[in-house]
């Protein structure tokens, strides 16, 4: 008998594929043991519609629209009692396909997720006022996101057609300018970003986010402040360029942050439902270290293997440090966590999301799913509600009657000592809000980003950024009516 010997590469070989196999095996497994819920949503009637479904007769699944079932059967006979059963014989194979996509399944038992819920009963309830302290004259149009500059100089406030304007300590105008180059027409983008260089005492950097006045880009650039107009339109410099799909104009790049790293985060918006496509930089949160020469640019933070092999070692491009997102026009850095403010669809079950980022690859399920029960590769939202849901400002005696929504987180107050304007009570709680609805609310956060409780703090609508002033107060940026921007305090009859 002839004996052959296999050599060590293909002894690793079959060991490698025996390996992959027995993988698979258990992956199919696990897959087939796993309850299936089943979510109908708006992306699940769109596939019907290109299966042959006439849109006049998937208007009748509305009542179904944004439930789950945790049985096929269950679903397919919810579908026969919308449709009839004439109708739902002839399209019953093009359903079932539609329905059973990654789109509108999830491989997990609906799980509790935190949504704001009434808290009259709270120690904190109503428990801050605002004050005005600049009248919107003082601010530039549309106000979008400012920042205090250091030693009692004032600050910087960014205006939507690109307006930018320093106002002193005591909130008067002292200078104005326009960047040019920046979008001017409606829908949620143009200038929405402005923070300061981690080392601003010392260079002067400042770093600005807007759509191009083409739609056909998103830009972040830089330029320095020294006090002085002419200077800051001469020292500009692109530091990033990404496409954006010009036919669309919301869901452009949002505000900009550094993280306790120094590396810039910036979030792009997703206007074509791209998110998922690992070649778009739409729909992601970006990663990148700003360039401090003349000449601009960035390098990308956390160059490693995976990197190297796709051909990025050069550094040119952004690290994507998570996607899944659809319209991330508020993000802040918090310890390890960046808490992202992402804006929902339109449609009547679709939601409004707090999603927390703690490392790098998570994906938050936009452009595949449209609510917080999703496929379990998705990351679900800290904190979410829906269009319809009215409990959400049902403790805000003056919440706006609207059908419109659009979240925002502002900080997490993390002062301690003299520098805490609020007594401890706002310690380790997120500021958000909805800009239309109108309520803020302070959610209390532990060291992973889970909610602990959450209370309605005050009512202020249209507020586009939160700010931690150097004096421990918190500011509110208003962008749209008579004040521009107004201060929280602590109400005197307060139990806090």
């Amino acid at each position: 008998m002839r004996i052959v010997r296999l050599t060590r590469p293909w002894l690793v070989l079959l060991i490698m594929m025996a390996v992959a196999a027995a993988a698979g095996a258990g992956w199919a497994l696990r897959e087939a043991m796993q309850p299936k819920v089943y979510f109908i949503s708006n992306i699940s009637f769109k596939r019907m519609v290109r299966g042959g479904v006439s849109e006049k007769l998937i208007a009748r699944l509305d009542p179904v629209e944004g439930q789950y079932f945790t049985r096929e059967d269950d679903l397919m006979s919810a579908l026969r009692d919308l449709v009839g059963s004439r109708a739902f014989q002839r399209h019953e194979r093009v359903m079932r396909k539609s329905l059973r996509s990654k789109n509108c399944w999830a491989n997990s038992s609906p799980r509790a997720l935190h949504t704001p819920s009434p808290s009259t009963e709270h120690r904190l309830y109503a428990a801050l006022e605002s004050v005005p302290v600049a009248p919107a004259s003082a601010l530039p149009p549309i106000p979008t996101q400012a920042a205090f500059l250091p030693d009692s100089e004032g600050l910087l406030v960014l205006g939507k057609l690109g307006d930018v304007v320093h106002l002193g300590p005591d909130f008067i105008p002292r200078a104005r300018f326009r960047l040019p180059g920046v979008y001017q027409g409606d829908g949620d983008q143009g200038a929405l970003g402005l923070v300061l260089d981690p080392e601003f005492a010392q260079n002067r950097f400042v770093y600005v986010s807007f759509v191009s006045e083409s739609e056909a880009e998103n830009v972040v650039q830089r330029f320095r402040w020294s006090g002085g107009v002419s200077e800051s339109l001469d020292s500009r410099v692109d530091i990033l360029r990404t496409a954006k799909d010009a036919k669309n104009d919301y869901h452009g790049v949002g505000n900009l942050a550094f993280d306790d790293q120094g590396m810039l985060l910036v979030p792009i918006g997703d206007p074509t439902s791209h998110a998922q496509r690992g070649w778009r930089l739409q729909g992601r949160l970006l990663g990148i270290i700003p360039g401090r020469g003349a000449e601009g640019g960035h390098s990308s933070p956390d160059i490693g293997l995976w990197d190297t092999l796709w051909g990025y070692a050069t550094g040119s491009v952004p690290i994507a440090l998570a996607n899944g997102l659809r319209a991330p026009w508020s993000i802040t850095p918090w310890r390890n966590l960046v808490i992202i403010g992402d804006v929902g669809a339109s449609s009547t079950h679709s939601t409004e999301e707090i999603n927390v980022y703690s490392q790098r690859g998570q994906n938050f399920g936009w452009g595949a799913c449209r609510d917080p029960l999703m496929h379990r590769e998705f990351v679900p939202p800290t904190i979410y509600y829906r269009r319809n849901d009215a409990a959400v400002s049902a403790d805000d005696p003056q919440a706006v009657r609207t059908r419109s929504r659009s979240v925002l987180v502002g900080p997490v107050y993390d002062l301690h000592g003299a520098a805490d304007r609020y007594d401890g009570a706002l310690r380790n709680r997120l500021l958000y809000t909805d800009f239309y609805l109108g309520f803020v609310r302070g959610a209390e956060l532990d060291q992973e980003g889970n909610v602990k409780d959450d209370v309605f703090l005050t009512h202020l609508p249209f507020v586009t950024d939160f700010i931690v002033a150097p004096d421990g107060f918190v500011y509110a940026v208003i962008g749209f009516g008579e004040h521009g921007m107004m201060r929280l305090q602590l109400r005197k009859n307060s139990n806090s």
